[in-house]
């Protein structure tokens, strides 16, 4: 996986768009392996936060997360309702 995943151009990789493709092509990132390289350089540039992705798609991890819960609740209640104003009697 990790050989696949360091030939793999970034741009391929859902999440990276357009933009942070040009970021990190300007900063000679172009595939997987360049990312995991040039690490320390991805946090200096573009925060942690968008480093932790680019890092961990080129080391090929998803972001897929799974619930242990041993009870799954529902998390929002939904309550429509239908409004309908008094209309003036036109009888009077």
């Amino acid at each position: 996986m990790l050989e696949f995943a360091a030939k793999m151009k970034l741009r391929k990789v859902p999440g990276i768009g357009g933009m942070a493709d040009t970021e990190l092509a300007a900063m000679g990132i172009v595939t997987g392996g360049d990312a995991r390289i040039r690490a320390a350089d991805i946090v200096a540039c573009l925060g942690e936060s968008k480093a932790q992705f680019f890092i961990r798609a080129s080391l090929g991890i998803g972001y897929t997360r799974h619930s242990v819960d041993e009870e799954e609740h529902q998390k929002s209640i939904s309550v429509d309702a239908t409004y309908f104003p008094p209309y003036p009697s036109t009888h009077d």
